[in-house]
């Protein structure tokens, strides 16, 4: 998955802005990965949250894209970390979770920018990170 992490064979990385997809699904992961790509990102996975903060720190992404529901670290903390980091207060957070909306109020306040429900509906996801972060 991923310009970076275990590529597949047949994944032909974007050209665009790079997005970090952090999110313990591995099924979501590669949905995610290959969506984004075939819509010209460049994009690198991370399967938890202490990964997701570590590939934060080596790279310089554009966006995230942020599950909540991971075990040990979750989506809420690793928003919070995010956003505590120099530069963090001006990365978009895409929120992608399966909780229900009524976890909305909860991302937002932990760091999130915008909001985006499982299951992934490809359209909508590229959708919303060409909002917050367009191609070219």
């Amino acid at each position: 998955m991923g310009d970076t992490v275990g590529a597949w064979a047949d994944a032909q990385p974007g050209e665009g802005p790079l997005v970090l997809v952090i999110d313990d699904d591995p099924h979501s992961l590669v949905i995610c990965d290959r969506t984004l790509q075939a819509a010209g990102y460049r994009t690198v996975t991370a399967a938890s949250g202490a990964e997701g903060l570590a590939r934060l720190d080596r790279l310089a992404p554009a966006l995230v894209v942020l599950d909540l529901a991971m075990p040990g670290m979750d989506g809420f903390a690793v928003a919070r970390a995010i956003r505590a980091r120099s530069g963090g207060d001006t990365l978009p957070i895409l929120i992608f979770t399966g909780l229900s909306r009524a976890s909305e109020s909860g991302s937002r306040q932990a760091g999130g920018s915008a909001f985006c429900t499982k299951p992934i509906e490809p359209q909508r996801l590229v959708a919303e990170v060409r909002r917050l972060c367009p191609v070219g």
